[in-house]
């Protein structure tokens, strides 16, 4: 089922840039907006050699038409450093993600949310390509800019608590990760409404923690936490 979906979906993506190719020319951006969505299709799909030169394309086009500094340049680089690290290409993807956050910082200001998402970016693939690097500077400046943006209790800032305190356990930083962690399901246990799934996640998180320190009554303990919540929310897995 799924499949044939996928087949009809690429079909008329397909149809979408032929159309516009022979409406517009091959430099048009909406030729570049359709090479894009095709990319993604098949970047979702795990066809990556096929979605990389479109990628190239739509970006080379996005560069003509607005500019090497435009915020949609920075869209095109984040996709195409997206593929990359799908692909394990860390070091590809790395100076990819660094022109994005540039681009961003000085198109929409060092406190827009695009800005937030590109610190994220950078970091989390500076984590898979060295784990000596310190990014917990660029998770903390990605978690204040989503406070002021969002609010200190927004669901965006518990994401960005818990990126933070992940990365503080891959640098080692044991005390620091735990009050993060903490910290996160606190925000989540003021919530009228119980976030399952994520306080699932952070249990989770603690369980490993714990397991990295060496704490593994607190791990086990953390662990079965975790599994009790997801139990509830009918995922036993």
């Amino acid at each position: 089922m799924r499949e044939g979906k996928t087949t009809e979906g690429e079909s008329l993506l397909k149809r979408a840039l032929s159309i516009r190719q022979a409406a517009f020319g091959p430099d048009h951006p909406d030729v570049g907006n359709s090479l894009n969505n095709l990319a993604a299709l098949y970047s979702l799909e795990g066809r990556y050699s096929e979605a990389e030169p479109m990628y190239h394309r739509s970006l080379e086009i996005t560069e003509k038409a607005l500019g090497p500094n435009h915020p949609d340049v920075a869209s095109g680089l984040n996709n195409l450093a997206e593929l990359y690290r799908s692909e394990k290409k860390y070091v590809e993807a790395e100076p990819l993600y660094k022109r994005a956050l540039d681009i961003r910082e000085k198109a929409l200001g060092p406190d827009h949310s695009d800005v937030a998402q590109s610190l994220d970016n950078l970091a989390g693939v500076l984590i898979l390509k060295s784990k000596e690097i310190n990014v917990d500077l660029l998770y903390l400046r990605a978690l204040a800019i989503r406070k002021k943006v969002f609010g200190p209790e927004s669901s965006q800032v518990v994401a960005s608590l818990n990126d933070l305190g992940v990365a503080y356990a891959e640098e080692g930083k044991f005390p620091e990760a735990e009050r993060t962690f903490s910290e996160t399901m606190a925000l989540l246990d003021r919530r009228t409404t119980p976030d399952v799934p994520t306080l699932a996640i952070m249990y989770t998180n603690m369980a490993n923690l714990y397991q990295m320190e060496g704490k593994h009554r607190k791990a086990k303990k953390m662990a079965e936490r975790a599994k009790a919540l997801r139990e509830r929310e009918g995922s036993p897995s």
